[in-house]
């Protein structure tokens, strides 16, 4: 990191402060928003059939258990976010963030996975990790959280459609509980 460092101190014409270097992805702190980007839910929905709650998906899940996986190729990758200094600007002192970002294609054959060669897609399926549903709405532009959380395993959200201005086209989006959901103590 002292390259990246001195690059900043170059850059800036700051000297940064040595800190306690600490990786940010365990610590429990509120999340800030760092992205600018404009989103919106829009208020058509993303499937022929209307569906005004949860859908339970329980017997199309149970079918495509006995099956072979519907998806053969995926993406998989992580991030790790350190602290790793501080540097002054005007009165105050803030962080430096740096970040580490690996990805790879897999494919899956007879439920083994295997390195993939690199092709172009026409369309993808995302799954995330981490999930913030205050972001999905629902058609009435109204927060899809509560029925989230109420969801039971195998039943899922109605599809909404999802843009950004960060790339070009639409999405249609649904969060679908896979588990049971772990009760949080408040």
């Amino acid at each position: 990191m002292g390259s990246v460092i001195a690059c900043l101190e170059k850059e800036t014409g700051k000297k940064c402060f040595d800190t306690f270097r600490r990786s940010l992805d365990r610590e429990r702190v509120a999340a800030l928003e760092y992205d600018d980007v404009e989103r919106e839910f829009m208020s058509e929905q993303g499937e022929t059939l209307r569906y005004s709650g949860a859908r339970d998906i329980s017997s199309v899940a149970q079918d495509w258990q006995s099956r072979e996986p519907a998806f053969r190729l995926f993406l998989d990758g992580s991030r790790r976010t350190y602290k790793i200094a501080d540097i002054p600007i005007g009165t105050q002192v803030f962080p430096i963030i740096a970040a580490q970002v690996g990805v790879g294609v897999c494919k899956r054959e007879n439920r083994r996975l295997a390195a993939c060669d690199v092709f172009s897609y026409k369309r993808v399926v995302g799954v995330s990790k981490s999930f913030n549903p205050e972001l999905a709405k629902l058609k009435n532009n109204k927060s899809a959280a509560v029925m989230i959380a109420k969801l039971e395993p195998y039943q899922r959200t109605p599809v909404a459609m999802y843009k950004t201005d960060r790339v070009e086209g639409k999405f249609a989006v649904w969060y679908v509980r896979l588990r049971k959901s772990r009760k949080h103590r408040g």
